[in-house]
């Protein structure tokens, strides 16, 4: 009995192959989400500790008893300098932002594609499953009429010969 072979076995192999490259590819994007995830909870941190830092150091301005106008200037060029890097590390937090957020839009992208990459690879499974179905039942067919063709030369020959 022959043995079915599905023409379109390397194109399937082939969307298997793609299929495993978008899953892998899938994996990277969401490792590289989790990483800018991380650096920006880093920086929204830093800016949360930067901004305690200056309202600490304004309090205590404000309370401290003042020894000289030299002394004032410098606290209060100390608290610029830091507003300063304060407004800094918001910009970067902000830019990290949109960093997050193209690596979701390239996490989303690789997401579509495994998606599609699995649907053509299931649209030619369910084909050959169909074709092997097919070959199956004609074999079936092609089996039954030669049974019943010997059994028709048997019953002929008992017949005749009989």
């Amino acid at each position: 009995m022959p043995k079915f072979e599905f023409r379109l076995q390397p194109l399937l192999e082939k969307k298997k192959n793609e299929t495993k490259e978008a899953l892998n590819l899938l994996t990277e994007r969401g490792r590289e989400v989790a990483e800018a995830e991380a650096e920006l909870r880093s920086l929204q941190q830093r800016e949360a500790e930067m901004a305690e830092e200056i309202r600490g150091k304004r309090h205590a301005l404000a309370n401290a008893p003042v020894t000289s106008g030299e002394e004032l200037r410098a606290r209060r060029d100390h608290i610029r300098a830091i507003s300063q890097d304060l407004e800094l590390a918001k910009d970067n937090t902000m830019a990290q932002g949109l960093v997050v957020e193209q690596a979701r839009e390239r996490e989303n992208e690789a997401r579509a594609n495994l998606a599609e990459c699995r649907r053509q690879e299931e649209i030619l499974e369910k084909y050959r499953d169909k074709q092997a179905e097919r070959f199956h039942r004609q074999q079936e067919q092609k089996e039954a009429l030669e049974l019943d063709e010997v059994g028709n030369t048997l019953y002929l020959n008992r017949r005749f010969n009989g």
